[in-house]
């Protein structure tokens, strides 16, 4: 994996959006971060996020009729992606946001929406526009990320005003997910070891690796299961331990 912070117009530079599509074309995903980056960033952390300049949704199921939804609504977004057939990414421009309002925004609009309730931190990275999605469960054929025409939002930026609705339903279910994991930790429960055990039991089931990864990370979003400021690498991590406990 590689991971750089640059300006946008360096990003959209002909040079390197060369580089971009000739990694595409070599097997590699692109990503693009959902919100502004501080320049001296060296990691995807909440406190690496510079400026909330989104706040997103990322719909796996059910998409059409979550993107119909979305577009009856008053809150039409600013772009919707269609990262993969049937599943979508829209996203909505704003400003004065801080990042708890953002994520709680986020979260408030995935339970009205019925987007990922697991994908809702500032520091997300979604699939890039104009490049083919490598998942291995597309066989030999790899859809493209593709902009999707639809009726665009009236205004140029939503605000705090726009969003209180969704920012005050997120902060309820936070505070509802963090009261039930309070009262799980105080019973003993331990996620990292269930965690490990998951991993171990997967792998040796002649499971992917990758795919061991990915479910980790994406429970280990989600506030309810005790969640981790970079899933990913936890996640990464917890199955390299498990690999090298197996040889």
């Amino acid at each position: 994996m590689r991971q750089q912070v640059l300006p946008a117009e360096e990003v959209a530079s002909d040079e390197y959006q060369k580089f971009l599509r000739h990694a595409n074309a070599n097997g590699s995903d692109i990503y693009v971060g959902v919100n502004a980056f501080k320049p001296d960033a060296s990691g995807r952390k909440k406190d690496d996020v510079a400026a909330v300049r989104h706040v997103y949704l990322d719909i796996d199921k059910d998409g059409q009729k979550a993107i119909k939804e979305i577009l009856q609504s008053e809150m039409k977004p600013h772009h919707v992606m269609e990262s993969s057939p049937g599943k979508f990414q829209a996203l909505w421009s704003v400003e004065g946001l801080t990042v708890p309002q953002a994520e709680a925004a986020t979260r408030g609009m995935a339970r009205e929406f019925g987007g990922d309730q697991s994908v809702w931190d500032a520091a997300r990275i979604l699939r890039a526009p104009g490049f083919r999605n490598w998942k291995a469960e597309y066989a030999d054929v790899k859809p493209w990320v593709k902009e999707v025409d639809t009726p665009k939002a009236s205004i140029n930026v939503y605000g705090p005003e726009h969003l209180q609705k969704f920012i005050e339903q997120g902060r309820e279910h936070f505070e509802r997910e963090g009261q039930a994991t309070g009262e799980r930790k105080k019973e003993g429960r331990d996620q990292s070891a269930r965690d490990w055990r998951y991993a171990m039991t997967h792998l040796e089931r002649g499971e992917d690796p990758e795919k061991v990864k990915e479910e980790i990370a994406k429970y280990r979003s989600d506030p309810a299961h005790g969640y981790k400021h970079n899933p990913e690498q936890y996640a990464d991590l917890t199955v390299r331990k498990a690999q090298e406990r197996q040889r």
